[in-house]
């Protein structure tokens, strides 16, 4: 209401929430002022802590004369300005109050009198501290309260209307930062999780603490056609801040400890996060914060609760999975190709191809039962004791003389070594094909009787569209043992679990034979003629002597009876459309140069039909040799009965070809 509307209606009282505006810096009062107020009295009741002092006034109290003399008083002008930090100062009948961003500070404003005066007011005379006492020891008492008296402390005496200085901001001053964040409660077979850490918040400015959590995972719903990589958020407190906190802690329960005596309160803000499973998961926690001056300003001026600025420094935690992963569904294993291709060492007009063995493990979807990460444990132990359903185990071919496995406990798997060397810098290093993305773990079987502890070794799965099954490829590396039976133990592995919940119920596969390993180089000597040399393990099928064929090696012709290893040169017609339409030249049988143990080495020379120009083999379109290795083996003869000398069958073992 300003003053021409007060003259015009000059007997019409305010109404409730009413009140005067002055347009004017300096202002003549439009009505007579209280002849007793000598005054205005800021008692900032706030202020003090930890000070222990007989008359806190000291320091919560200021007594701002006004200037004039009755009726003629002038009033004074409060203004609140922003600033650096929190200040004061009067200039004449101006009252500045300079308030940092975000700050407010409380005053109780009333009247101030003279201390002679108190003799006049009935309320003064009635109170005990106005009556002269016969103890010389109440006199200083009495004094304080006097002096408290004409300042404006008592609200029977002088009235206060209670200030807020206000310094509002549209964001908080700085948003909430996790100086440290971790989870705290992981109960076993449960979804919630217990965060605990320490948060740095501007109390004055922020009203409401945010935590934000959000994560990705794999989903695999059997009903869809293939795993898909999902995105999740979930809020996991919304919790109102103290004006006065300045780090709060995130806990299980909501609390606000001490403050009363003056000293900052400890605010506990409850951190549980329930998760709609047990999995494991990498959750990136972000706070926010909320400004506590939302009414100061119009909607449209306030920024977005998405906005970056309300967020502090994200981090990222590990939850680890609570329950134990579902067994796995294995529907097949077969043997496994793995090929590798490279220049022959110290030969640049060379090319190496080399073909490891290995096994494939086919599994049922969904994968997943324990979150991200979940990988497939081939389990191995070395206790003889343990059911032989928990353990993988190997052994020799019986229809083959070749090298001997060891042990039959622990199967051929390629040793983990060679990832531990590459890792121990902590260098992310790509598993090679087959391999494993663990080094051998000690995991305690919670469901076999004794609770054993095993080895494990965990394998990455990876999803065949095709087949709409997962499969895992198992390296091998047999040795000198040929054609060895390899029976797999498999369970679901989750690395990132709570104690004895890592592994699912152990599975056993089917026995399986991986294919011999053989290392071929082809290699150019001359424009007439190209080399290849073949190196691998070897078994013998058929013991017997070897019938005279001009072979002027004994160890050829005897292992020529169970294998032998030819070499075609192959020609595409220019208007060739399909593999089938290579035509065959040269085909030689590459003689045995070379036996170490069990391990044999197969090497020829073959003419080309045709000169070629020298380089490393592996870039030509028209040329290629074909290498294959036959297995042999006595069989019933194939006419009449089933008596006498047996024939002989034969199988192909071993097939490569590489272009010149």
């Amino acid at each position: 209401m300003t003053l021409e509307q007060i003259t015009e209606r000059r007997d019409t009282p305010l109404g409730e929430g009413q009140y005067v505006v002055h347009d004017t810096d300096q202002l003549r009062l439009p009505y007579l002022p209280d002849p007793l107020a000598r005054g205005a009295a800021l008692v900032f009741y706030d202020a003090g802590a930890p000070h222990t002092l007989r008359e806190p006034r000291v320091v919560q109290t200021v007594v701002l004369r006004y200037a004039g003399e009755w009726p003629e008083v002038e009033p004074l002008r409060l203004v609140v300005e922003p600033g650096g930090e929190l200040g004061a100062h009067r200039v004449g009948n101006r009252v500045v109050v300079t308030v940092p961003p975000g700050e407010q500070v409380r005053v109780a404003m009333s009247s101030a009198l003279d201390e002679t005066d108190l003799a006049v007011l009935g309320l003064w005379r009635a109170h005990l501290a106005s009556v002269p006492g016969t103890d010389d020891e109440d006199a200083p008492a009495r004094a304080v309260l006097a002096r408290a008296a004409a300042n404006g402390w008592f609200w029977w005496l002088t009235p206060a209307a209670d200030l807020r200085l206000v310094h509002a901001v549209r964001r908080p001053v700085r948003p909430p930062e996790l100086e440290a964040l971790r989870v705290g409660v992981r109960v076993p077979d449960l979804t919630a999780v217990g965060l605990v850490g320490v948060v740095d918040v501007h109390g004055p400015s922020t009203e409401r603490l945010v935590l934000e959590a959000a994560w990705e995972e794999w989903v695999d719903d059997v009903t869809t056609g293939a795993p898909v990589r999902v995105r999740r958020q979930d809020v996991v407190l919304s919790s109102p801040v103290q004006p006065d906190e300045r780090y709060g802690l995130l806990h299980l329960v909501d609390a606000v400890l001490g403050g009363q005596d003056g000293t900052v309160p400890v605010v506990s803000h409850r951190a549980i996060q329930t998760f709609p499973d047990t999995h494991h998961r990498r959750v990136t926690y972000t706070p926010r914060g909320l400004t506590r001056y939302a009414e100061f300003f119009p909607p449209e001026e306030l920024p977005a609760p998405d906005d970056p600025a309300l967020a502090g420094a994200p981090r990222e935690l590990t939850v680890v999975s609570a329950a134990r992963p579902a067994a796995p569904d294995v529907r097949d294993v077969v043997p496994l190709l793995l090929w590798e291709e490279t220049t022959e060492p110290d030969q640049p007009f060379a090319l190496r191809r080399t073909r490891r063995s290995g096994a494939r493990v086919w599994l049922g979807r969904p994968w997943y039962s324990s979150g991200d990460g979940e990988l497939l444990a081939v389990v191995v132990s070395t206790d003889a004791d343990l059911p032989p359903t928990v353990a993988s185990r190997w052994a020799k071919d019986p229809v083959q003389a070749t090298g001997v496995p060891g042990s039959t406990m622990l199967p051929p798997l390629v040793d983990p070594a060679e990832l531990l060397v590459n890792t121990t810098a902590g260098a992310v290093v790509e598993p090679r094909p087959g391999r494993p993305v663990t080094n051998l773990r000690p995991v305690r079987l919670v469901d076999v009787a004794g609770e054993p502890v095993v080895l494990v070794l965990g394998y990455q799965p990876e999803y065949h569209p095709g087949r709409g099954e997962w499969f895992v490829d198992v390296a091998m590396d047999p040795g000198e043992s040929l054609w060895p039976f390899v029976r797999l133990a498999v369970a679901r592995y989750q690395p990132d679990s709570l104690p004895d919940r890592e592994l699912s119920p152990v599975v056993t596969a089917d026995w399986v034979q991986p294919l011999p390993e053989r290392v071929a180089t082809v290699s150019r000597r001359t424009e007439e003629t190209v080399r290849v040399t073949v190196t691998g393990a070897f078994g013998l099928t058929r013991l017997r002597t070897p019938d005279a064929d001009g072979s002027t090696d004994a160890a050829d012709a005897v292992l020529r009876l169970s294998r032998e290893l030819f070499v075609t040169v192959q020609e595409a017609p220019a208007d060739a459309a399909a593999d089938l339409e290579w035509v065959d030249h040269a085909r030689v049988r590459l003689p045995l140069v070379g036996v170490a143990g069990v391990r044999a080495t197969w090497s020829g020379e073959v003419e080309l039909p045709e000169p070629l120009p020298l380089a490393t083999p592996g870039t030509s379109t028209r040329f290629r040799v074909l290498v294959e290795e036959y297995e042999y083996f006595d069989a019933d003869p194939l006419d009449g009965p089933k008596t006498g000398e047996p024939s002989r069958a034969e199988r192909l073992v071993y097939a490569d070809h590489v272009p010149l």
